[in-house]
């Protein structure tokens, strides 16, 4: 996928790591397994397999990949959200890229990786725990990661996909109007009996 921004977008709203709130563009879809709306009450897993593409090099950036039953509000704490994370600063080499896991506000991570797995669960009413394995470029596993979420709240949400765009920082090297950024994001998505 290839994202280009339209507009200059700095400072903490746009970090995925940092603030109370996050403005930072994102896009997010209901999760239908065989026709079934997931809902935050099933025992459900996604995992997600993330990677960077290194010939777009306009600014330091990050993208997330989670699940989240409200994608669609602004702080941070209200998203419920938990998945995994990749992130990079202009000149980094392709296999240096720092890659993790994601929940809220705050990213765990493991650097000289090429890509990165995760697996995220939450079931009735609330989030459990994202984990992560990275791989270097020969899809050697090379570092792994974890994250508590801790969240919980009703059983009948509709659970969503959200990706997310945005900055590695709060300030300096952050994305202008006609920046690009442009990831490879593969997702699997099973749930189980409760």
């Amino acid at each position: 996928m290839r994202v280009q921004w339209g507009a200059a977008a700095s400072g903490a709203d746009y970090n995925w790591t940092a603030g109370p709130n996050h403005l930072a563009p994102r896009w997010y879809k209901d999760l239908i397994i065989d026709g079934n709306t997931v809902t935050s009450g099933d025992l459900a897993f996604i995992m997600f397999r993330m990677e960077l593409d290194g010939t777009v090099n306009d600014f330091d950036q990050a993208i997330v990949a989670a699940h989240a039953v409200w994608p669609e509000l602004d702080p941070a704490n209200s998203m419920s959200a938990a998945g995994g994370y990749l992130s990079k600063s202009i000149g980094t080499a392709a296999t240096n890229y720092n890659l993790g896991v994601w929940t809220l506000s705050a990213a765990t991570t493991t650097n000289n990786k090429k890509y990165m797995v995760s697996v995220a669960h939450r079931g009735g009413g609330g989030v459990g725990s994202v984990c992560g394995q990275g791989y270097d470029a020969s899809n050697v596993a090379a570092g792994n990661v974890s994250r508590n979420a801790n969240l919980f709240g009703g059983t009948t949400l509709t659970m969503r996909l959200m990706i997310g765009v945005g900055n590695l920082t709060n300030s300096g090297n952050t994305a202008a109007a006609g920046n690009d950024q442009k990831f490879s994001i593969k997702y699997k998505a099973v749930t189980l009996g409760v």
